[in-house]
Protein backbone atom coordinates (compact mmCIF):
# COMPACT_ATOMS: atom_id res chain seq x y z
CA UNK A 1 0.00 0.00 0.00
CA UNK A 2 1.26 3.50 -0.85
CA UNK A 3 1.07 5.92 2.07
CA UNK A 4 0.99 9.37 0.44
CA UNK A 5 2.17 12.46 2.30
CA UNK A 6 0.88 15.67 0.67
CA UNK A 7 3.55 18.22 -0.13
CA UNK A 8 2.94 21.56 1.57
CA UNK A 9 2.02 23.62 -1.50
CA UNK A 10 -0.70 26.28 -1.97
CA UNK A 11 -2.28 24.62 -4.98
CA UNK A 12 -4.11 21.55 -6.22
CA UNK A 13 -3.11 19.69 -9.38
CA UNK A 14 -6.19 19.29 -11.52
CA UNK A 15 -5.02 19.04 -15.08
CA UNK A 16 -5.05 16.78 -18.11
CA UNK A 17 -1.95 18.31 -19.72
CA UNK A 18 1.44 17.65 -18.11
CA UNK A 19 4.75 18.28 -19.89
CA UNK A 20 7.93 16.56 -18.72
CA UNK A 21 11.44 17.53 -19.83
CA UNK A 22 14.32 15.32 -18.67
CA UNK A 23 18.06 15.78 -19.09
CA UNK A 24 20.70 13.42 -17.75
CA UNK A 25 22.76 16.32 -16.39
CA UNK A 26 20.01 18.90 -16.00
CA UNK A 27 17.38 17.11 -13.93
CA UNK A 28 13.69 17.19 -14.79
CA UNK A 29 11.25 20.04 -15.44
CA UNK A 30 7.56 19.36 -15.12
CA UNK A 31 5.16 21.96 -16.50
CA UNK A 32 1.49 21.90 -15.58
CA UNK A 33 -1.47 24.04 -14.63
CA UNK A 34 -2.59 24.10 -11.02
CA UNK A 35 -5.60 25.44 -9.18
CA UNK A 36 -4.90 27.93 -6.39
CA UNK A 37 -6.36 27.25 -2.98
CA UNK A 38 -6.95 29.99 -0.44
CA UNK A 39 -8.66 29.12 2.83
CA UNK A 40 -10.15 26.02 1.25
CA UNK A 41 -11.57 27.89 -1.75
CA UNK A 42 -10.39 26.95 -5.23
CA UNK A 43 -9.67 30.21 -7.02
CA UNK A 44 -7.91 30.22 -10.38
CA UNK A 45 -5.75 28.13 -12.73
CA UNK A 46 -2.17 29.18 -13.38
CA UNK A 47 0.95 27.49 -14.82
CA UNK A 48 3.87 26.28 -12.71
CA UNK A 49 7.16 24.49 -13.24
CA UNK A 50 8.47 21.92 -10.78
CA UNK A 51 12.20 21.40 -11.18
CA UNK A 52 13.91 18.32 -9.72
CA UNK A 53 17.66 18.83 -9.49
CA UNK A 54 18.77 15.17 -9.41
CA UNK A 55 16.59 12.43 -10.89
CA UNK A 56 17.42 8.75 -10.48
CA UNK A 57 14.23 7.41 -12.06
CA UNK A 58 11.26 9.01 -13.80
CA UNK A 59 8.14 7.26 -15.10
CA UNK A 60 5.20 8.77 -16.95
CA UNK A 61 2.07 6.64 -16.70
CA UNK A 62 -1.02 7.41 -18.78
CA UNK A 63 -3.63 6.11 -16.38
CA UNK A 64 -5.65 7.65 -13.58
CA UNK A 65 -3.59 6.94 -10.43
CA UNK A 66 -6.55 6.94 -8.05
CA UNK A 67 -8.54 4.46 -10.18
CA UNK A 68 -5.53 2.24 -10.92
CA UNK A 69 -4.65 2.02 -7.22
CA UNK A 70 -8.22 2.09 -5.92
CA UNK A 71 -7.56 0.20 -2.67
CA UNK A 72 -3.77 0.44 -2.68
CA UNK A 73 -3.14 3.97 -1.39
CA UNK A 74 -3.91 6.08 1.63
CA UNK A 75 -3.46 9.84 1.91
CA UNK A 76 -2.02 10.67 5.31
CA UNK A 77 -3.08 13.98 6.78
CA UNK A 78 -0.40 16.65 6.84
CA UNK A 79 -0.85 18.44 10.17
CA UNK A 80 1.62 21.18 9.17
CA UNK A 81 -0.66 22.29 6.34
CA UNK A 82 -1.73 25.88 6.93
CA UNK A 83 -5.13 25.56 5.29
CA UNK A 84 -7.75 22.94 5.94
CA UNK A 85 -8.76 22.06 2.39
CA UNK A 86 -8.81 18.50 1.11
CA UNK A 87 -5.51 16.61 1.22
CA UNK A 88 -6.13 15.43 -2.36
CA UNK A 89 -3.72 17.90 -3.96
CA UNK A 90 -1.96 15.66 -6.50
CA UNK A 91 1.63 16.18 -5.25
CA UNK A 92 2.95 13.67 -2.72
CA UNK A 93 5.93 11.92 -1.23
CA UNK A 94 5.50 8.18 -0.75
CA UNK A 95 6.15 7.28 2.88
CA UNK A 96 8.31 4.18 3.50
CA UNK A 97 8.54 3.56 -0.24
CA UNK A 98 9.47 0.00 -1.18
CA UNK A 99 10.57 1.20 -4.62
CA UNK A 100 12.94 3.72 -3.05
CA UNK A 101 14.37 1.20 -0.57
CA UNK A 102 14.94 -1.36 -3.34
CA UNK A 103 16.56 1.25 -5.61
CA UNK A 104 18.94 2.98 -3.18
CA UNK A 105 21.72 0.43 -3.62
CA UNK A 106 21.51 0.88 -7.39
CA UNK A 107 21.18 4.69 -7.59
CA UNK A 108 22.73 5.98 -4.38
CA UNK A 109 24.78 3.35 -2.49
CA UNK A 110 26.62 6.04 -0.47
CA UNK A 111 23.39 7.89 0.41
CA UNK A 112 24.64 11.28 -0.80
CA UNK A 113 21.75 12.24 -3.08
CA UNK A 114 19.01 12.34 -0.44
CA UNK A 115 16.47 10.75 -2.79
CA UNK A 116 12.73 10.68 -2.13
CA UNK A 117 9.85 8.97 -3.93
CA UNK A 118 7.43 11.55 -5.40
CA UNK A 119 4.09 11.29 -7.19
CA UNK A 120 2.63 14.10 -9.29
CA UNK A 121 -0.92 13.13 -10.18
CA UNK A 122 -3.00 14.72 -12.92
CA UNK A 123 -6.47 13.68 -14.02
CA UNK A 124 -5.56 11.11 -16.67
CA UNK A 125 -1.88 10.47 -16.00
CA UNK A 126 0.75 10.63 -13.29
CA UNK A 127 4.50 10.97 -12.88
CA UNK A 128 6.50 8.86 -10.49
CA UNK A 129 10.01 10.02 -9.56
CA UNK A 130 12.92 8.99 -7.43
CA UNK A 131 14.56 12.38 -7.08
CA UNK A 132 16.28 14.83 -4.78
CA UNK A 133 14.97 18.22 -3.74
CA UNK A 134 12.75 20.29 -5.99
CA UNK A 135 11.87 23.91 -6.55
CA UNK A 136 8.68 25.47 -7.89
CA UNK A 137 8.51 28.43 -10.26
CA UNK A 138 5.22 30.29 -10.68
CA UNK A 139 4.07 32.11 -13.77
CA UNK A 140 1.04 34.39 -13.70
CA UNK A 141 0.33 33.50 -10.08
CA UNK A 142 -3.04 34.83 -8.84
Amino acid sequence: MHILIPEDVPFKISTTDINVFYSERGGAKILLDVLSNENGIEKKYYPIQIFFEVVAELKCITLNYYELNYENYKIESNSSRSSNYSEIIGFYQVKNSTLLQQSLEKYDPKHRLNLSHYLIIGNDSYIELLASRYSISYTNQP
